[in-house]
C-alpha cells in the first residue's frame, strides 16, 4: 500500500526556502518587480508586471513557478542560480496543494500605510495655557511656540522696541529699512491698531511683489542679459518678469 505524501506545511517547509533565496530581493527591504514574499497579502497579490504570482492549486499556470523552473537564464529566479530540485519540488506541491499560508505566521508586520497623517483630518491641537494651565482650544501658534519652550526650561525674548519692529517687518515684507520718516510717523502713532496698519500698507506696495518675485525668479533663473562673455541683451524677458511681480502683488 502506498502512503500518500504528507502536505506541505507553510512555515516548516515553504518559508524556509523564501527566507533562504528570496526575501533579499523580495522582502521588507528590497521589493525587486514591487515583489514581496514574506507577507501573505503582498505574495499572494504579485509583483508590478504580472500577478497573481502565486495561482492556488495551479502550479502550472502560477508565475512563481514558471521562474523557478526557468532554463532562461535572464528570467530565472533566483537570479545566483537555480533552487534544489527538492525545493522546486516543495513549492511547486504547496502550490497546487491550494498554497495554504495561515494567517498570522508572517515574521514581520506589514504597516498600514494609510495610516499617516497626511491622509487623516486636521484636529485643532489643544494646548495648555502657559500663565494658568488652562486648556484653550483652538490653540494658536503662541501659545504652542509658548507650551514647546516651558517644556524646555525657555520663555520668549522681550518684545521688541518699535524702531527693531519696523525694520523686521520692512526687511521682511519689501526688503528695504524704514525712511526716517517712517520711523517718525510710527512712533507718533499711538493708534490701537498702528501695527497692523504698517504691515497692511507694506503689503499693499508695489515693493512687496518686487521682494517676494526675486525668489521665484531666481529660481526660473531669469536675467536682463544671456550673461557670459558677450552678456548681449534679452529685450524681451521684462514682460515675464513684470508678470510675476503683479501676480504677487
Amino acid at each position: 500500500m502506498i502512503q500518500a505524501a504528507e502536505p506541505v506545511d507553510f512555515v516548516r517547509d515553504v518559508r524556509p526556502i523564501f527566507e533562504k533565496h528570496c526575501y533579499d530581493c523580495h522582502g521588507e527591504d528590497e521589493r525587486e518587480s514591487g515583489f514581496r514574499l514574506d507577507i501573505k497579502e503582498f505574495a499572494l497579490k504579485g509583483g508590478d508586471n504580472h500577478g497573481p504570482d502565486i495561482i492556488p492549486g495551479n502550479a502550472l499556470d502560477s508565475p512563481l513557478i514558471h521562474f523557478i523552473t526557468s532554463d532562461d537564464d535572464d528570467e530565472v529566479m533566483p537570479p545566483d542560480g537555480k533552487l534544489a530540485a527538492a525545493e522546486i519540488d516543495i513549492l511547486r506541491r504547496w502550490v497546487n496543494e491550494g498554497a495554504v499560508w495561515p494567517d498570522g505566521v508572517d515574521l514581520v508586520e506589514m504597516k498600514d500605510t494609510r495610516d499617516h497623517w497626511s491622509f487623516k483630518a486636521l484636529q485643532p491641537p489643544v494646548v495648555a495655557n502657559k500663565l494658568n494651565l488652562e486648556p484653550a482650544s483652538p490653540a494658536s501658534i503662541d501659545a504652542l511656540i509658548d507650551t514647546k519652550l516651558a517644556e524646555n526650561g525657555l520663555e520668549m525674548s522681550p518684545a521688541a522696541d518699535r524702531v527693531s519692529w519696523l525694520r523686521r517687518v520692512q526687511f521682511d515684507l519689501i526688503g528695504l529699512p524704514p525712511t526716517p520718516e517712517q520711523v517718525r510717523d510710527f512712533l507718533g502713532d499711538d493708534r490701537n491698531d498702528a501695527f497692523e496698519r504698517v504691515v497692511d500698507g507694506l503689503l499693499s506696495s508695489q515693493r512687496y511683489g518686487e521682494r517676494w518675485a526675486q525668489h521665484w525668479l531666481d529660481l526660473v533663473r531669469y536675467a536682463d542679459t544671456h550673461g557670459f562673455e558677450v552678456n548681449t541683451e534679452r529685450p524681451n524677458a521684462w514682460p515675464y518678469r513684470d508678470y510675476v511681480i503683479r501676480s504677487f502683488n
